[in-house]
């Protein structure tokens, strides 16, 4: 699977969109592994997702941070 980030207008202003949570997981878990390597790092409590529809069954993860979910930005 190759993901990629198609919106990165600025280093704090990132959106990844998909209909599959796993999907989302796993672009986050790709962002946070490479911004380690450059030496960056998520702000978790700053970072929020918000869900479109059903939330999902299981949160989103930085590591092991439990990012907020919100309901409007």
């Amino acid at each position: 699977m190759v993901s990629s980030l198609t919106d990165l207008d600025f280093a704090d202003d990132i959106v990844m969109l998909s209909d599959l949570h796993d999907i989302i997981q796993h672009m986050t878990d790709d962002f946070n592994t490479n911004a380690v390597k450059i030496g960056l790092h998520i702000g978790c409590e700053k970072t929020k997702a918000m869900f479109v529809g059903e939330p999902p069954t299981t949160p989103f993860l930085v590591g092991s941070n439990l990012l907020q979910s919100v309901e409007n930005f």
